[in-house]
């Protein structure tokens, strides 16, 4: 994919993401399917967790010389918005996670052609980059999109491992 291809997939994800959010019952929205098993609600709440996680790396890697990153656990404590205090509505949770997209999208469409060539250092990863980051940030909503949408619609027999 080309730099101009992932910036717009991924400006769109937020429309696809709501989208699907009106096809999902509120009763659904909090059903645990099994054990370990996140909720819809959970993939949604990750889904805007992560955003600024991302959003930071980017920066990193395009600020730093020899760009280092820190794993992100999220068991190891989840967001500041989550730990703030009560639960977010799921429309609220969509203007969050569309806000931080579009800051995420900004960055990108101004990142000098340099940049995306840049390498970074992980411990989890043989390469990494801020090509790959991007592409990386694609893939993870749709791997989140799609847990969530099994949840809502398959039959319990057909559901993965968590």
């Amino acid at each position: 994919m080309n730099h101009e291809d992932l910036i717009e997939a991924l400006k769109r994800m937020p429309g696809v993401l709501a989208e699907f959010l009106r096809d999902v019952p509120e009763e659904e929205l909090h059903r645990r399917r099994g054990r370990g098993f996140w909720t819809v609600y959970e993939h949604l709440e990750h889904l805007v967790t992560v955003q600024d996680v991302l959003y930071r790396r980017l920066v990193l890697i395009r600020d730093e010389e020899q760009p280092e990153i820190t794993p992100f656990l999220p068991e190891q404590g989840g967001s500041e918005d989550a730990a703030a205090g009560p639960r977010l509505g799921c429309e609220a949770l969509l203007a969050l996670y569309t806000r931080r997209r579009v800051r995420q999208v900004e960055l990108l469409a101004a990142a000098d052609p340099s940049v995306w060539d840049k390498q970074a250092l992980h411990p989890e990863y043989e390469r990494y980059g801020f090509a790959i980051l991007v592409r990386h940030i694609l893939f993870h909503d749709g791997f989140h999109l799609a847990r969530m949408e099994d949840l809502l619609l398959l039959r319990d027999e057909h559901l993965t491992s968590p």
